[in-house]
């Protein structure tokens, strides 16, 4: 195998790496991407992505997300020796995935619902991509073309509740309550504004105050099917008041 420096000065092949030899110091030897997988041992601490589709994984039920959610050795190293050089969100994933052995039924990889909630993905989704380059997971790099190491989707969050990883968005949801606030409003006034109505129709005859008489007058030829069911007549108009 060749000697390199980088990644990018194996070229005889896009499935190799630049792998760390000890007593090289600063100059490293061409391996395959599969052994980067293995050892994670690139020259700069971190497999090429180009690996992802060289790549497969490992092992027994490999091909199912709960070893992934449940891998609670696989994510203490990650806890441990991630810490500054991975995200915030992995990080987290990292913890809820060790405190607890129900993670599976918790881990989740299909994204978020539209509209009234959005992914946290700064303290929650974890880019299992990214991940994996520097941890990989069953001697795989996850990429599109293993199916993300058969985790089946490029980013994960594990955690308690749906909400924890997906909160609501608090304007969507603030426009949704004022828009049901202001329907309600228009609704009682509707309700109201019918009361009303039926009432001034109804004791059309026993009203005394000629601004109440005008405005019966008024509501039962504007309603004549709603006057002639209380009723059974319109009443004809109101004679003009005379002017002094």
């Amino acid at each position: 195998m060749p000697n390199c420096t980088a990644h990018a000065g194996c070229t005889s092949s896009s499935a190799q790496y630049c792998a760390s030899v000890a007593n090289w110091g600063a100059t490293g030897t061409c391996r395959t991407c599969s052994e980067c997988a293995a050892w994670a041992d690139a020259i700069d601490g971190v497999c090429p992505t180009a690996c992802g589709s060289a790549t497969t994984p490992t092992g027994v039920g490999a091909s199912s997300p709960a070893d992934f959610y449940n891998a609670f050795g696989y994510w203490s190293r990650v806890k441990t020796e991630g810490s500054s050089v991975i995200g915030t969100a992995c990080l987290n994933t990292a913890t809820e995935a060790m405190r607890t052995t129900s993670s599976y039924k918790k881990g989740r990889n299909s994204g978020c619902a539209p509209v009234f909630t959005k992914a946290d993905t700064a303290n929650r989704w974890c880019d299992v991509e990214q991940l994996t380059i520097r941890f990989p997971f069953q001697q795989c790099i996850a990429s599109a073309s293993n199916n993300y190491c058969g985790i089946a989707g490029k980013s994960v969050c594990i955690a308690d509740k749906y909400y924890d990883c997906c909160p609501l968005q608090k304007d969507v949801v603030a426009g949704v309550a004022i828009a049901v606030g202001v329907a309600l409003c228009i609704i009682q006034w509707a309700i109201y504004r019918s009361c009303y109505t039926k009432k001034l129709i109804k004791r059309i005859g026993t009203w005394s105050d000629p601004a109440i008489v005008a405005a019966a007058q008024k509501a039962a030829l504007k309603h004549p099917k709603l006057s002639m069911r209380i009723r059974g007549s319109v009443p004809a108009p109101a004679p003009a008041l005379e002017q002094p």
